[in-house]
C-alpha cells in the first residue's frame, strides 16, 4: 500500500505473524490442545513482555507529542497523548497481575483484565482516530499540555477505580469458569474497533500514502488478532492463548512506533534535509552575488554568482578579507564603517547605495548592496547581496536614448501628436499638428478641443470625450475637423488614455491625420462600383440590382419587363482608325444619345468596352418594346460628330422579356446576351428578339462541355496525324498532330465544335497536356520501330500559357518521355502573342534553350507584324490555308504566299504552307521557294498505327 517507504524486513515479519495467525489459532482454540504454564514462569514472563510494551507506548508518546512538520501534526500528537494513557494502563495492569505484589487492593485476574482492557480499548480507538483525521498540520503548546492533563486525569480516574474499588467493576474473570460474556464481547468490540482501521485505511491509502500505510495497517491488523487470542482463555489466564495474544499485542505496538516515529521525526528530518538542500541550490544558483562575513570582514561563505562578479573563485574567496574589492585608499573608510555597521546593525534594502567593486582583472564594476545580519552564539555577521549593475547601467542609457528617439519621432513623424488634459484643453502639440490644423504651438495651448470641430460636431463633443475617459480602450473615430483658416477636412483619430502609476486618467494622448483625399478617393471607389467612370452610366453591378427591383415591380402589377443588351457595330475599326481617345468619346455621346431614347423609369448600363444593357420596366405588350427598339435605330440614323468628323453608330440588338424568356437575373442576361449575337449575325443595325433556338444552341453547347470533361476521362480522345514534306528532297520530315474526338454515341465529333468549347471552359489545359504526352511518347514508339526520328508538331492554345507551371510541364513530359527537344515543334497563334507578350516570350526562350523549335501557325489570319518575328524566338512560319486555296486563280493570294516566303528567306526562317489539296498548288509552292508542306494532296490525317508504313511508301518513291 506504501509507495513511498520501502521497509522489506518490517513488511516480511508482519506477513510471517499474519500468516501465523490462523495455525496458532487453530491451535489454541480445542481445549484438548491448551497448554498451562507455570504460573511463576508466566508472571516473569508477562512481565517483561508488558513492561517493554510499556516502553514502546511511552516511545509512541514521546515520538507523537514531540512531531514537528507534519502535515498531520494533530493527528499524531493525539495518538502519543493516547498512547501515554495506553502505557500507564498497560503499566497498572502489569501491577495488579496476579503473583505480583498486592497494589492497594489484592491483585486478582480480574483486576489486571480490566486495566488490560482500558488499554486496549484506548489503543483501538486512538489509532481508528489517527487513521480518520484530517490534516491538522498546527498545534499549539497549550492545546498539547491541555490534552495531557485531560488524558492523565483520565488514567488517574480509571486507575483509582481499578485500584481501590475493582470489586465495583462487572465481572470480567471468574476463577474456576474463567472469561465472562462481558469481557469476551469487549474483547471482541476491541477486534471491531482495529477492523474499522484497517477499512478507513484502506479507504484513505492515497491520503496517507506518505506515513508507512503499511505498518500501521501491520498494527491494525496484529491488534485485530491479538483480540481474537483473548477470547480463547480457558479457566486459567495463564495458557498459551494468553501468551501468544500478548506477543501480537506487542508486535502491534511496535509497528506503530515505527509509523508514528516515521511521521513525528524521520520524514520532518528528511523535509529539512531537502529544505538545507533547497536554500543551498538556490544560493548557488542565485544570479546575484552573496557573501557571509564576520565581525572582522572575512569572508566565510561566497556563492558560484561571486566568480562571475569578482573573477575569483568562490573557495579563493573564503578566509580573505572584503577590503580586497576595494581599491587601496577606501580600505581604512570601508572598515570604520564595517565596525559602525556592527555596532548598530540595521538592514539595507537594494537601490540605497550603489558602489563600485574591484575585480581580479583591475576592472571596477558598478553594483548594488543589500545588508542583514544575525548572530550566533554571541559572534555577528552579516550576508551581503551583492548585484551587478552594468546591465542596468545599460538599459538606464538606452531608456534615455529612447526617450530621445520618441522626441525626435514626436517632432518629424507626419501624424499630429496631441495631449489633452482632462478637460480637453491641449497640453501638448507637435509641428504634424501645425502643418494639418494650421496653428502654432503657443497659439494651439490655448484651444478646446471643440474649436477644431465644425459646428454640427460640437453637440455630440461632451459625451464622447466622457465615454474616451470612462472607458479603456483606445477610440478610432474619423470625422470632420476645422482648421486655423476655417477649410474642413477630414481627419482620422486614434485617442488613448495617459494614466500615472496608479491607474487614475489625467489626460488623453490623440494621433490625427489628415484622410481628407483618402476620403475623396473611398468615395470615387463607392461610385465607381455601381457607375461606368467613361459614361457615368450605372455599371454590371447596379444594373443587376435594378433589374431585380424591376422584376418584382413587374409581378406587383402583373406586367413584363425586357432586356435590350446592344453592342457597337465593328467598334474595334473605329478605335483602330481614330484612336481609343476618339472611341471614348463616341462610347460618351452614344450613352447621351441612348439615356435619350428611354423614360425616367428605364435604365441605361455600360456592360463593357462597346456594350449596353437597358431595362425596359413596366411593359404592358410585346409590342411596345419592338416601338422602343425601332425608335433606337431611327434615333442612331443621324451622326455622331466626333472631333469634326461624323460617325454612323449602329447596333447589334438583342431583347429577352421577363417572365417569357426568363425568371432570373442572370439567365435573363444571357438569353438578351445570346439574342445579341444571333442580331449581330444578320447583319449590321438589327435586333433579334431570344427565342428556343439559342438555347438549343446553348443546351448544345453545355452537353459538348460535358461531354468533353468525361472524354478524357473515358479514353475518348485519340490523336491523328497529318505528314509534312520537304519541298528539296521530297521525304517526309515531320507530322503535325491533330486533335479528335470519338464521342460514343455521336461519333466522330469535329473540332470545330470541342476546341472552342475546351478553349472557353478551360479544359483546353489539361487536353493540351494529354497531347503533349501522347504526341512525344508516339514519336518514341515510332524510332523505336526503326522509324527515321522526325519533327511533331503540336498546336498551343493561349489558355495554357497563363498556366505560370506550364514551361515547366513541358520541359518535364520531355524528360519523362525521353523525347529529344529537337524533334517537338509546338505551334502557337498570333493572338497568344499579343494576350501576355513579355510572359509569352519568357516561356518561348524557355523552350528554345532546351531545342524544341518554334512555329507561327495561320500566318497573315491575325495581326501580322514584323515586329513579333523580330521579338520572338520564331523558327518557322505556317501559310494559312485560306490564301494557299486560292493562289492558283487569285492573284492577291500568290502574291502574299510570294511575300511571305521572301520574307521568311530574309529572316532566316522556315515557311511550311498547309492545306495543299492539288498538284498545282504543289509545284506553286515548291517553286516558290516554300520549305516544307502539309495538305490532302500529300496525305489525309490517320491514325498514330498507319503512320509508319505510309512514311516508308511515301519515301521510297
Amino acid at each position: 500500500m506504501d509507495t513511498r517507504q520501502k521497509h522489506p524486513y518490517q513488511s516480511g515479519a508482519g506477513w510471517i505473524w499474519l500468516a501465523l495467525f490462523v495455525p496458532l489459532l487453530w491451535w489454541v482454540w480445542n481445549p484438548a490442545r491448551r497448554i498451562a504454564i507455570e504460573p511463576m514462569t508466566f508472571v516473569f514472563w508477562h512481565s517483561v513482555v508488558e513492561l517493554f510494551a510499556v516502553v514502546v507506548a511511552f516511545l509512541v508518546f514521546v515520538t507523537g507529542f514531540r512531531a514537528m512538520l507534519s502535515t498531520r501534526k494533530g493527528a499524531v500528537v493525539l495518538l502519543g497523548i493516547a498512547f501515554c494513557g495506553v502505557g500507564l494502563l498497560d503499566f497498572l495492569h502489569v501491577m495488579s497481575y496476579s503473583g505480583m505484589p498486592d497494589a492497594i487492593t489484592p491483585n486478582t485476574p480480574h483486576k489486571s483484565i480490566f486495566f488490560w482492557l482500558a488499554a486496549r480499548m484506548l489503543a483501538a480507538v486512538a489509532s481508528l482516530a489517527y487513521v480518520a483525521l484530517p490534516p491538522v498540520p498546527r498545534v499549539t503548546v497549550r492545546a498539547k499540555r491541555l490534552a495531557l492533563m485531560l488524558m492523565l486525569a483520565l488514567v488517574g480516574a480509571v486507575a483509582l477505580v481499578g485500584l481501590r474499588w475493582p470489586e465495583r467493576v462487572p465481572a470480567l474473570f471468574v476463577d474456576g469458569h474463567g472469561l465472562t460474556p462481558m469481557k469476551i464481547g469487549l474483547e471482541w468490540l476491541i477486534v471491531l474497533v482495529n477492523l474499522a482501521s484497517l477499512v478507513v485505511l484502506w479507504l484513505r491509502r492515497m491520503q496517507l500514502r506518505d506515513e508507512c500505510v503499511v505498518a500501521l495497517g501491520f498494527a491494525a491488523a496484529l491488534s485485530a488478532c491479538s483480540g481474537m487470542f483473548f477470547t480463547m482463555l480457558g479457566v486459567v489466564d495463564t495458557d498459551a492463548a494468553n501468551a501468544i495474544g500478548h506477543l501480537y499485542k506487542v508486535a502491534a505496538y511496535l509497528y506503530l512506533f515505527h509509523a508514528t516515529f516515521n511521521e513525528a521525526l524521520r520524514r520532518p528530518l528528511a523535509r529539512m534535509e531537502i529544505q538545507h538542500l533547497r536554500e543551498k541550490l538556490v544560493l548557488s544558483s542565485a544570479p546575484d552575488g552573496v557573501i557571509w562575513v564576520d565581525e572582522g570582514g572575512t569572508i566565510l561563505m561566497a556563492n558560484p554568482a561571486m566568480a562571475t562578479l569578482t573573477g575569483y573563485r568562490a573557495d579563493e574567496l573564503v578566509g580573505r578579507n572584503v577590503d580586497m574589492f576595494l581599491p587601496a585608499h577606501l580600505r581604512d573608510t570601508h572598515a570604520r564603517s564595517m565596525r559602525g555597521y556592527f555596532a548598530a546593525p540595521r538592514v539595507r534594502a537594494m537601490d540605497a547605495v550603489e558602489l563600485t567593486l574591484l575585480r581580479r582583472d583591475g576592472r571596477l564594476l558598478p553594483v548594488d548592496i543589500s545588508l542583514g545580519h544575525w548572530e550566533d552564539d554571541g559572534a555577528r555577521h552579516a550576508i551581503a547581496y551583492i548585484r551587478d549593475l552594468s546591465e542596468r547601467q545599460m538599459a538606464l542609457k538606452e531608456i534615455r536614448d529612447s526617450t530621445q528617439r520618441l522626441a525626435l519621432h514626436f517632432q518629424l513623424t507626419p501624424l499630429a501628436v496631441i495631449e489633452w488634459d482632462t478637460n480637453g484643453y491641449v497640453l501638448d502639440w507637435n509641428p504634424a499638428a501645425e502643418r494639418i490644423f494650421g496653428y502654432a504651438k503657443s497659439e494651439a495651448l490655448a484651444l478646446h478641443a471643440t474649436d477644431l470641430m465644425p459646428k454640427s460636431a460640437k453637440q455630440h463633443a461632451a459625451p464622447a470625450w466622457a465615454s474616451l475617459l470612462s472607458g479603456r480602450d483606445g477610440a478610432r473615430t474619423t470625422h470632420e475637423n476645422l482648421t486655423r483658416d476655417g477649410r474642413v477636412i477630414y481627419c482620422a483619430w486614434y485617442n488613448t488614455q495617459l494614466v500615472d502609476s496608479d491607474g487614475r486618467v489625467i489626460g488623453v494622448t490623440s494621433l490625427a491625420q489628415d484622410a481628407t483625399e483618402q476620403k475623396i478617393a473611398a468615395e470615387r471607389l463607392s461610385y465607381l462600383a455601381c457607375f461606368d467612370d467613361l459614361t457615368g452610366l450605372p455599371n454590371r453591378t447596379l444594373f443587376k440590382d435594378r433589374l431585380s427591383q424591376a422584376f418584382l415591380e413587374a409581378d406587383r402589377k402583373a406586367q413584363q419587363a425586357a432586356v435590350l443588351f446592344l453592342n457597337i457595330d465593328r467598334f474595334q475599326d473605329i478605335n483602330e482608325t481614330l484612336g481609343h481617345e476618339a472611341g471614348n468619346l463616341l462610347l460618351q455621346a452614344t450613352a447621351r444619345r441612348l439615356q435619350g431614347c428611354f423614360r425616367s423609369t428605364d435604365t441605361v448600363a455600360r456592360f463593357g468596352a462597346d456594350e449596353f444593357a437597358v431595362i425596359l420596366a413596366e411593359v404592358a405588350h410585346v409590342d411596345d418594346v419592338t416601338r422602343v427598339a425601332q425608335h433606337i435605330v431611327d434615333k442612331f440614323k443621324e451622326a455622331i460628330v466626333i472631333r469634326g468628323r461624323g460617325l454612323f453608330v449602329t447596333f447589334g440588338m438583342g431583347i429577352a422579356l421577363y417572365p417569357v424568356d426568363a425568371a432570373d437575373v442572370d439567365t435573363i442576361l444571357r438569353n438578351a446576351n445570346s439574342a445579341m449575337y444571333s442580331a449581330k449575325g444578320v447583319g449590321r443595325n438589327n435586333y433579334q428578339f431570344y427565342s428556343a433556338a439559342m438555347t438549343e444552341r446553348a443546351t448544345r453547347q453545355l452537353a459538348l462541355q460535358t461531354g468533353l470533361r468525361a472524354a478524357l476521362d473515358n479514353g475518348e480522345l485519340l490523336l491523328h496525324y497529318q505528314p509534312q514534306v520537304d519541298c528539296r528532297t521530297g521525304r517526309i520530315v515531320g507530322v503535325e498532330a491533330l486533335l479528335r474526338w470519338r464521342h460514343p454515341d455521336e461519333g466522330m465529333i469535329s473540332p470545330a465544335q470541342f476546341i472552342p468549347v475546351a478553349e472557353e471552359t478551360g479544359l483546353i489545359v489539361p487536353i493540351g497536356e494529354w497531347v503533349l504526352r501522347t504526341a512525344c511518347l508516339q514519336a518514341i514508339a515510332w524510332q523505336r520501330q526503326g522509324l527515321a526520328p522526325m519533327r511533331t508538331a503540336v498546336n498551343l492554345s493561349a489558355r495554357q500559357f497563363k498556366d505560370p507551371q506550364f514551361a515547366r510541364r513541358v520541359l518535364e513530359i520531355l524528360r519523362e518521355t525521353g523525347l529529344d527537344g529537337q524533334f517537338l515543334e509546338l505551334e502557337i497563334t498570333e493572338s497568344t502573342l499579343m494576350d501576355g507578350l513579355d510572359s509569352v516570350n519568357a516561356v518561348l526562350h524557355d523552350f528554345k534553350r532546351a531545342g524544341i523549335l518554334i512555329s507561327l501557325d495561320d500566318f497573315g489570319t491575325g495581326y501580322s507584324s514584323l515586329s513579333y518575328l523580330k521579338r520572338f524566338p520564331i523558327d518557322k512560319l505556317k501559310i494559312d490555308q485560306s490564301f494557299v486555296h486560292d493562289l492558283l486563280t487569285d492573284v492577291s493570294d500568290a502574291s502574299l504566299v510570294r511575300a511571305v516566303i521572301a520574307m521568311a528567306r530574309a529572316l532566316r526562317l522556315i515557311v511550311i504552307a498547309e492545306g495543299v489539296e492539288t498538284p498545282g498548288q504543289y509545284e506553286f509552292l515548291r517553286a516558290d521557294g516554300c520549305d516544307e508542306l502539309q495538305g490532302y494532296h500529300i496525305a489525309r490525317p490517320m491514325p498514330a498505327e498507319q503512320v509508319a508504313s505510309f512514311v516508308a511508301r511515301y519515301n521510297r518513291r
